[in-house]
């Protein structure tokens, strides 16, 4: 959670700058903004998703997260073009539907892991600090986190590449990018 909202407010302080960096129209780096800041803002619920479905694959259960995850994603499908249109929030909607759906899903995810069917049981009472774990956690994350991140900064290369050919190209690229990763997700 730490560490979540550190990235947060970091992302905060950076995205017009990195909107800047990538070139894009006035509109455009507004709509990003309004979208972006709802977003991260609303990041902690993804980070405590992300480890509560985490800590519930490591106990051998995988089709828990992935009804979870599969549920977040039907939510904001649902959500999104009512916050969108009924609600005529525009791009905040989709930002304002997609932190409910992740805020659903930490919920639903820690609830799990309350439940008598997880072998992990969360008790705060008893909470202790142990600076070794958290050694430990980040010796075996630090490495994966980097190689996430590098693909990141590759992507964001790219889009700064992608952009210099206008608004269009950029949406182009970007919808072709996610139909791209729907066909490598099965595999």
């Amino acid at each position: 959670i730490i560490l979540s909202v550190f990235l947060a407010i970091t992302g905060l302080i950076v995205a017009g700058f990195l909107f800047d960096m990538m070139g894009v129209t006035d509109l455009v780096r507004k709509l990003s903004l309004d979208y972006i800041h709802i977003i991260l803002v609303g990041s902690p619920f993804m980070f405590i998703a992300m480890v509560a479905n985490s800590i519930i694959r490591g106990e051998g259960e995988m089709k828990v997260p992935m009804y979870i995850m599969g549920g977040a994603a039907v939510l904001n499908i649902i959500l999104d073009p009512i916050f969108i249109f009924t609600l005529g929030f525009g791009v905040k909607g989709a930002a304002y539907a997609t932190v409910l759906a992740r805020s659903t899903v930490s919920i639903i995810a820690i609830a799990y892991l309350y439940s008598a069917r997880s072998w992990v049981r969360l008790n705060f009472r008893k909470f202790k600090y142990k600076w070794e774990y958290v050694k430990g956690i980040f010796h075996v994350g630090i490495p994966s986190s980097l190689s996430n991140l590098s693909m990141s900064v590759g992507m964001f290369l790219l889009t700064i590449i992608v952009a210099g050919f206008g608004t269009e190209a950029l949406a182009a690229w970007g919808i072709g990018f996610r139909l791209d990763s729907m066909a490598i997700m099965p595999a």
